[in-house]
């Protein structure tokens, strides 16, 4: 299994990514479909905790989620893929 962590601008733009590499279709009633032999974790946005106590989280930029293929998969222009050192979330 390959797993991807991804940002995309926005939930529009994942939406459209995970489509058009083929890791997701989007039934027409809107619903995202991971295809055969994929995994899909929709983090969406991600906020981290301030520093300050009592002080507001702060958004992240861009749209995230979590992928995860029995094979490879090529991103659209626009999506940053990464590998973080702590995911924020992974898989069992």
């Amino acid at each position: 299994m390959i797993d991807y962590y991804i940002r995309a601008a926005d939930e529009a733009a994942m939406r459209e990514a995970l489509a058009a590499s083929g890791a997701a279709t989007i039934s027409e009633q809107g619903d995202l479909l991971p295809a055969d032999g994929v995994a899909l974790d929709i983090i969406g946005i991600w906020y981290d905790q301030p520093a300050e106590e009592g002080a507001e989280p702060v958004a992240r930029p861009g749209y995230y989620a979590n992928v995860r293929s029995a094979q490879s998969l090529e991103w659209p222009a626009g999506v940053v893929e990464a590998t973080p050192a702590t995911p924020w979330r992974s898989w069992a």
